[in-house]
């Protein structure tokens, strides 16, 4: 198989020949002859190269496959390290909010012994003075 446009031999893979005109069509030139507008519009469909020959549009090309599944790929590796961080950042949370309550604990503990020592002086004070008196 030999591009129209480039004379480039290839294989099945990298070729392909347009169901309309039959003109045997390279991924690369197909993809070339899109414009910037046409692109766009092909895209959404899912389509991204034109025939040589009579313009009619492709599915997505082996060699823009392999391109996009690179692209996907790379997407994919830093979605995985955005969770991975999101998940240590929820850790770091969850144990902060577990230090907060055991802290919460511990000084609820310190107020009662505190209150408790507190009462045990005036108790204390107020029986010297009850002493004081009698004497």
């Amino acid at each position: 198989m030999h591009c129209a446009k480039c004379k480039v031999k290839g294989d099945s893979k990298s070729h392909f020949v347009c169901d309309k005109c039959r003109t045997i069509n390279c991924s690369t030139c197909a993809e070339l002859a899109l414009t910037e507008e046409r692109c766009i519009a092909l895209k959404e469909r899912k389509l991204i190269a034109l025939c040589l020959g009579c313009s009619a549009d492709f599915p997505k090309t082996v060699q823009s496959d392999k391109h996009y599944s690179e692209k996907t790929e790379s997407l994919y590796k830093h979605l995985e390290q955005a969770l991975e961080k999101l998940d240590a950042q929820k850790r770091a949370c969850k144990e902060l909010v577990e230090g907060n309550q055991r802290l919460k604990i511990e000084v609820q503990k310190v107020e009662q012994e505190l209150l408790n020592s507190n009462t045990n002086v005036l108790m204390t004070l107020s029986q010297e003075r009850i002493g004081r008196r009698h004497r």
